[in-house]
């Protein structure tokens, strides 16, 4: 149950950087704790949903490297595949 509410905690989270990150244009929230932000827009595989999420990322010699961490949450759970 604790797990779903972190996810709106962070839905709610990611809806209001995203809304401030555009409306400044990237003057507000982006740059988080010395690193870059950027918002990565993807369509979902199997709901064809598109989904803008804000990442941070850090550049490595010209290369970006991507930050996705899921707001520190515990990494799920192997499950046994049949």
């Amino acid at each position: 149950m604790a797990r779903r509410s972190t996810s709106k905690l962070q839905n709610a989270a990611a809806a209001l950087h995203r809304g401030l990150y555009r409306l400044s244009r990237g003057r507000l929230l982006g740059r988080v704790g010395g690193l870059g932000v950027l918002l990565l827009t993807t369509r979902g595989r199997r709901t064809g949903k598109v989904r803008t999420i804000p990442l941070l990322y850090l550049d490595d010699a010209g290369d970006y490297v991507l930050i996705a961490s899921n707001g520190g949450a515990e990494p799920a759970a192997p499950t046994e595949s049949a």
